[in-house]
């Protein structure tokens, strides 16, 4: 029997998952003191929550966050861009907490992502936007 690993069940809706998952195995397999500070590793029950707070947050086409870890075995998610930052950390229980800072105006907000749900997914769009590279214009239409 043939024991390919087969992406045939990540929806079309979802054209990052597969990326998204690669990048989280490859964090939980840290081993302690993975920053050389003696963090912990990533625990692996954070793994769900990381991929239903991305399906929550994310569109078909928005762009990867950086999926990185933290000290404590929890999972951050960040995008930068032109508009600004948005870093959401979640925890092993998948508490999820924000920190949005906008470059233009220097506003900065932080607290649950359940607080600020929909403001959480317009600063994800916009952020998302704004790192797009930009379209190609055709000589010919000038």
């Amino acid at each position: 029997m043939d024991q390919h690993y087969s992406h045939q069940w990540i929806p079309d809706a979802f054209p990052w998952l597969e990326s998204a998952i690669v990048r989280l195995c490859e964090v939980i397999t840290f081993t302690k003191g993975w920053d050389s500070y003696g963090g912990k590793p990533v625990d692996p029950s954070v793994g769900p929550h990381v991929v239903r707070w991305l399906s929550y947050l994310m569109e078909s086409d928005t762009p990867i966050p950086r999926i990185i870890p933290v000290r404590d075995g929890a999972v951050q998610l960040e995008w930068h861009g032109p508009y600004g930052d948005l870093l959401v950390q979640i925890s092993p229980m998948g508490a999820a907490e924000v920190y949005h800072k906008e470059r233009y105006t220097g506003a900065v907000w932080t607290g649950p992502l359940l607080r600020y749900p929909d403001r959480v997914r317009y600063a994800c769009r916009v952020i998302s936007e704004s790192m797009k590279p930009p379209a190609l214009v055709d000589s010919r239409d000038c």
